[in-house]
């Protein structure tokens, strides 16, 4: 893991990475070990067969995978304060728990647009949490596949007003 931690960031120049937890810990200490490196965690991705692992719960004390993955980042691989979790938009509730369980974790949330997430649930669900840390909705099919550049502006602008309006509502 160490060749495609320096492959990534030596080589590439990354500032950041999205990997995957289920490897545990000794293979994610190359790529969370540097501060200045983020590091996205898959948690809930947004493809529908997602749920076939990420909410299995046999091993994990009755709650679902996805949800140990949230803790496990937030409470030990968080150590130098450079990692987030992945986050789909297509399952807004899971969005929530990840987010109140890694509270000031970034959140990169895929998912809106053709995968069907829905816009206003899931930035409710990413500022719903108590200290809520930034998130990035990467809508990159809905904005790059517009017919117009006027298309992929009002495609963005329609993300900006949403999370305007939600963080304008009481809590």
């Amino acid at each position: 893991m160490r060749g495609y931690a320096d492959f990534a960031f030596r080589q590439l120049g990354a500032d950041a990475i999205t990997v995957h937890p289920y490897m545990g810990s000794e293979a994610m200490a190359p790529f969370i070990k540097d501060p200045d490196h983020g590091v996205f965690v898959l948690c809930r991705t947004s493809n529908p067969g997602g749920w076939e692992m990420q909410n299995f719960s046999g091993e994990c004390g009755g709650a679902p995978l996805f949800m140990h993955v949230a803790k496990t980042v937030a409470e030990t691989w968080n150590a130098n304060s450079n990692c987030g979790l992945v986050v789909g938009a297509t399952h807004p509730r899971e969005l929530a728990v990840a987010s109140r369980l890694a509270p000031r974790l970034p959140l990169l949330i895929p998912g809106i647009g053709k995968q069907g997430g829905d816009l206003y649930a899931t930035i409710k669900a990413a500022v719903a949490r108590e200290d809520a840390g930034p998130f990035v909705i990467n809508q990159s099919s809905s904005f790059m596949y517009q017919p117009t550049i006027d298309a992929s502006v009002a495609s963005l602008r329609m993300v900006n007003d949403a999370v305007k309006r939600v963080l304008a509502e009481p809590r």
